[in-house]
């Protein structure tokens, strides 16, 4: 689809607010076969980009291409097995590398992944699953204000995870889940090295999440999904950026004769451990929070054949205690769409 919109917030800072018109377009294709009615093999991939009238620095794009082959375990007794890979390169107003936000101008990143799993289908209401997964993150290279290179925060990421899926019947699943990430980070160096090495600590990061999936379906008419979490950041050293995160995502879609509507929102709260709160001039360290609510709301009428057309509209609202990281911003985009 393609559209116009305007956003009252272009760069997400809550100092500098800046408003501005601008283009928006997405486009998304998959396509997968059955191979003799065992495997399954596909392809996807999307692409989006939003241009601004006032300010060219604000622009951001995403381009993402991933291929994935499986034997699916959905029979009582079956036995399942598969392999996904991805890739990701875009350019976004900030990124949340290790925790708080990260500004940079053109920065861009270059993420690519892939995950293997074993599943298990022991009676026909229970899927049982297990994965491995691989992350490299690559950022390009900037600079600050005088010219001097800032340190690269590319990293390589495992992660281990198990889910167990409760299916009830075939319009409402349930999934109960828990994943470990180990992050280590190339060239950032940890703010508190333990000096067991003579260059100093490399930042690594290890990550605990544990939380629940569901899914409601109910025929063509509504789909919605919702995920709760809870999420425990800690490092390998003595504390940088540790935190408990706490959150709850939702969506929902009805499908009304020629009208589509619905709307969804995400909402988290974290709190740092050991972070120093700039606002108060003791050197202590203290709890320091970060809170985020983001609403959106959409509704599209097709008018002729594969045609749509729509308005949505996007709230989000970041509050933080670390200076000038939290903001308000508002979106309303008017598009046109084309789907089949």
């Amino acid at each position: 689809y393609g559209g116009m919109g305007y956003d009252t917030n272009i760069f997400k800072e809550d100092r500098d607010e800046q408003e501005s018109f601008f283009l928006d377009g997405r486009a998304a294709a998959y396509f997968g076969v059955n191979i003799a009615k065992v495997f399954a093999l596909g392809v996807e991939g999307r692409a989006r980009g939003r241009i601004h009238f006032s300010d060219q620095d604000a622009n951001t794009f995403e381009l993402f291409l991933a291929a994935f082959l499986e034997k699916p375990a959905e029979e009582s007794g079956a036995f399942g097995a598969g392999l996904r890979v991805e890739g990701l390169y875009d350019q976004q107003q900030y990124y949340e590398i290790f925790g708080p936000i990260t500004r940079q101008d053109d920065l861009r990143r270059g993420e690519y992944r892939a995950r293997s799993w074993f599943a298990w289908m022991p009676t026909g209401f229970l899927r049982l699953e297990w994965g491995l997964g691989l992350r490299l993150t690559d950022f390009t290279e900037d600079k600050n204000a005088l010219g001097s290179s800032i340190a690269s925060k590319d990293s390589w990421e495992f992660t281990g995870d198990f889910m167990a899926e409760l299916r009830f019947w075939k319009f409402f699943n349930i999934a109960p889940y828990i994943r470990f990430d180990y992050e280590w980070f190339r060239e950032q160096f940890d703010l508190h090295p333990d000096d067991f090495s003579v260059d100093g600590d490399k930042l690594q990061l290890l990550r605990f999440e544990v939380g629940a999936k569901a899914k409601l379906r109910l025929w063509s008419f509504n789909n919605t999904s919702a995920r709760v979490y809870a999420r425990r950041q800690d490092d390998s050293a003595q504390g940088f950026d540790r935190y408990w995160q706490y959150g709850l995502q939702a969506q929902t879609m009805f499908n009304v004769s020629i009208v589509r509507f619905g709307g969804g929102f995400d909402v988290w709260t974290r709190e740092f451990d050991e972070r120093i709160d700039p606002d108060f001039s003791s050197a202590s360290r203290e709890s320091v929070f970060e809170r985020y609510l983001a609403i959106h709301a959409e509704i599209a009428v097709t008018f002729v054949w594969m045609l749509e057309v729509g308005i949505r509209y996007e709230f989000q609202r970041r509050t933080s205690d670390l200076n000038n990281e939290g903001y308000l911003d508002h979106q309303f985009l008017i598009f046109i769409g084309f789907d089949w």
